[in-house]
């Protein structure tokens, strides 16, 4: 901020209309003199300006070409990393492919027939199913959670939670029984015999409630028949969901299906970390064309900065050359043609080699 307002004040301070001024009672006074090539006051504190105002934006132009330069390194590492990103998400997707061709030959091996892609069907059959035999079943365990003699509300509650979770238990049991490990499959008959465990005890709880109903509404059967009769009955109920479970967790089917989502679940991540590196070299190219371009901009300011610099001498000159009566026959002083020594930076003669050097290799 500070730079900013003394940079603007002494540009101020070296406005045209100064020179101006300046020049013409410097001319009345014979300054500077005929025969020497001194630069007066004016001029040389025009060449500070120069000097100085040169010296600022060459400043300025390494400070951003730095930060720009820092910028596109920082750029090229993460470019780097995500090609290499990309490299190992295109070698994972093929992996995955190749499990899904060999995934693939084994379905046809066993089937005779090529394997389709089940989608979203087995988890909308499996639901429709589990909320099927919960509506079955709800009726049967409310009969027995009735016997616990608590609030209808409870009773309801309890009878439904236990219907869900005996239902996902069938599933999963189903699940475990196709799968080809063998520990999997003893943990499915241990949750089959505690299941069907529950299954008799909550038949037992009925028992009363089924012998009430044999004596009103079927009087002519045996409440014994009717006992074994909604047992058997809620046993067929599990053993279905346990069955269907079974079924929708064809091994093979489960596999190609479970690698068919991992290799388009690779494609998409192959997509994304390709756009990301397209992104990326983007950015790259956009931070190289502005390091090249503020090459150019600093020399176009400098070249700027030099003209105005020799407009303000020759504004100088003129008002002092209009104001001389000395002058014999025309001939000016030797300061006249004495040009101002204005600096050359190292960092402008950088920028022209880097510029120069760009339009070998373009060549």
């Amino acid at each position: 901020m500070f730079s900013f307002t003394g940079r603007m004040f002494r540009r101020w301070r070296n406005r045209p209309s100064k020179y101006r001024e300046a020049g013409r009672p410097d001319g009345k006074r014979g300054i500077p003199h005929s025969e020497t090539d001194e630069l007066p006051e004016r001029l040389q504190q025009l060449e500070r300006f120069g000097n100085q105002e040169i010296s600022h934006l060459a400043e300025e132009s390494s400070k951003e070409l730095s930060a720009l330069q820092s910028s596109r390194k920082t750029l090229f590492e993460v470019y780097g990393a995500d090609q290499k990103a990309h490299g190992d998400t295109v070698q994972e997707t093929s992996q995955r492919q190749s499990d899904l061709n060999h995934s693939r030959k084994a379905y046809f091996a066993f089937h005779r027939k090529n394997p389709t892609y089940s989608g979203v069907w087995p988890v909308i059959l499996t639901l429709v199913f589990i909320l099927f035999t919960v509506a079955a079943d709800y009726p049967l365990n409310l009969a027995a959670f009735s016997q616990l003699g608590e609030n209808e509300s409870v009773t309801q509650l309890m009878a439904l939670v236990f219907t869900v979770i005996l239902m996902l238990v069938a599933h999963t049991t189903g699940a475990l029984f196709r799968s080809d490990n063998p520990a999997a499959k003893w943990t499915g008959r241990l949750l089959a015999a505690v299941s069907l465990g529950f299954i008799i005890a909550l038949s037992w709880m009925r028992k009363d409630t089924i012998t009430q109903m044999a004596s009103q509404t079927f009087a002519t059967l045996d409440p014994t028949f009717l006992f074994i009769f909604y047992l058997c009955l809620q046993v067929l109920i599990f053993v279905l969901a346990v069955v269907m479970g079974y079924w929708l967790h064809e091994s093979m089917q489960h596999d190609f299906d479970k690698k068919t989502k991992a290799v388009r679940g690779g494609r998409k991540s192959e997509r994304k970390a390709q756009l990301k590196a397209i992104a990326t070299g983007q950015a790259l190219q956009r931070a190289w064309d502005a390091e090249c371009n503020a090459d150019h901009v600093y020399i176009h300011r400098d070249q700027q900065l030099r003209e105005r610099v020799e407009e303000l001498r020759t504004i100088y000159l003129r008002a002092n050359r209009a104001a001389r009566i000395d002058l014999e026959d025309g001939k000016l002083p030797k300061a006249y043609s004495k040009p101002l020594n204005l600096i050359r930076p190292q960092a402008l003669e950088d920028a022209l080699n880097r510029i120069n050097n760009r339009k070998k290799s373009a060549a």
